[in-house]
């Protein structure tokens, strides 16, 4: 549901532009908003892992927009970050970070650094169009808000899963205050490791930091604590209600995200399954991206996904339609969350279903040799699709194994409810 960012409208919303080492993409998307933007957003970026400089040339390319004030650009780290109301990560995937926000979009922008001065410019282009985009859409409301009335997200709680934060936190707990210098030796860790176990924390405002001299002091934020204790209580002491009765017509719809590697049987699921849901309708991602020559550059994703993300909406907001079927490759957690934060999901109150299909080896190589014999795919499809049959694994959907079974049976295990690992 589109909501009002900026602290209930009385500033601007504040935008942070984040990638891994916040010397150019994300430098490129600061400035840029500040020049075409301003009146919409508070532009910021920062970096997981800083570099020592920007991008030298970004900033020669930059010099030449217009009102782009490259003398103010430099990398900066998470914790130099105010409080913000949207994050943008640029691509990264993994390496990009957990933020508090109301908001959070992935543009999946590849690096144009060392591939000469027109991958540059087809990235800024990119930008330029994303910016004015995510300004329009903040300036009529139109992005779906995350942030939760009772404190709980699930950046918050990424925050809290990993056993060395964990171990801050309980030794913060036993001390008013502690200094980097006494984690480092209770935890036996290095100081880069430190500082990006508490770049997290005090982003989502757990701990606060305070630098004095060559140290930073570190103190728990016991009462941000106990209203997440409390939050937690209440979600565990809820009562049940009538599922029925409380879920409106409109949260009947579901979903379905059906992602695998080439050859794993994707489009013929999707079909089977499309015709055994009731008022269904089917999209494969393949449609929207069938061209002659086939590029993949900054611009023809960012078109194909727009295509997707239109159509899908469309489809969710039809009142014809139940069951909303989609199959692609998504072999990235980014892909799949860059499409979800586009979607009208809350607004239409859409369950969401994410399997990816997979197969064994000697299943996956057999199916696609067969292919490639009848004059369907290109040699070099097996080792594509070989190399990214493990990506599934590691992606925390639904895995569904294909292996022995027929489109059928795949559909009907996905329609009845897959189960992890499966």
């Amino acid at each position: 549901m589109g909501v009002t960012l900026g602290e209930a409208g009385n500033r601007r919303p504040r935008v942070a532009f984040v990638c891994t080492h916040n010397s150019c993409r994300s430098q490129i998307a600061e400035a840029l908003s500040r020049v075409l933007a301003s009146d919409a957003f508070e532009a910021f970026s920062a970096g997981t892992h800083p570099a020592d400089a920007v991008n030298p040339d970004a900033l020669r390319l930059l010099r030449n927009v217009p009102g782009v004030d490259t003398a103010r650009l430099r990398p900066k780290a998470l914790d130099k970050l105010p409080p913000v109301d949207v994050v943008v990560t640029m691509g990264c995937g993994v390496q990009c970070p957990m933020l508090p926000c109301a908001h959070r979009e992935d543009w999946g922008l590849e690096d144009p650094t060392g591939r000469g001065d027109e991958a540059f410019l087809a990235t800024m282009d990119e930008i330029e169009r994303r910016v004015r985009d995510l300004a329009e859409r903040l300036a009529h409301c139109e992005v779906a808000t995350t942030d939760k009335s009772d404190g709980l997200s699930a950046d918050l709680l990424k925050a809290l899963a990993d056993e060395r934060r964990l171990d801050v936190l309980r030794a913060l707990s036993q001390a008013d205050e502690l200094c980097a210098c006494k984690l480092l030796e209770r935890l036996d860790i290095s100081q880069p490791t430190l500082s990006h176990h508490m770049a997290l924390l005090v982003s989502a405002g757990l701990v606060s930091a305070e630098r004095r001299g060559r140290w930073t002091h570190y103190r728990l934020e016991r009462g941000r604590m106990a209203r997440l204790a409390a939050a937690l209580e209440e979600l565990a002491n809820a009562k049940p209600s009538n599922p029925d009765a409380a879920v409106p017509a409109s949260a009947r719809k579901t979903l379905y995200l059906v992602g695998g590697p080439m050859g794993v049987g994707k489009s013929t699921v999707c079909r089977e399954l499309s015709r055994m849901l009731p008022r269904s309708v089917l999209l494969d991602g393949d449609w929207c991206w069938q061209a002659d020559p086939f590029q993949v550059t900054p611009e023809t994703k960012a078109v194909v996904l727009d295509n997707i993300c239109h159509a899908l909406g469309n489809f969710l907001r039809c009142d014809a339609y139940e069951n909303v079927v989609f199959g692609w490759v998504m072999h990235e957690r980014a892909i799949v969350e860059g499409i979800l934060a586009r979607l009208p999901i809350a607004e239409c109150g859409a369950a969401v279903r994410w399997v990816s299909l997979v197969a064994s080896e000697e299943e996956l190589r057999r199916r696609i040799e067969g292919d490639v014999s009848a004059g369907l795919r290109k040699a070099n499809a097996v080792e594509r699709a070989l190399a990214y049959l493990p990506l599934y694994r590691e992606l925390g959907s639904e895995l569904v194994d294909t292996t022995g079974r027929s489109p059928r049976e795949v559909a009907e295990l996905v329609a009845g409810g897959a189960r992890k690992g499966r």
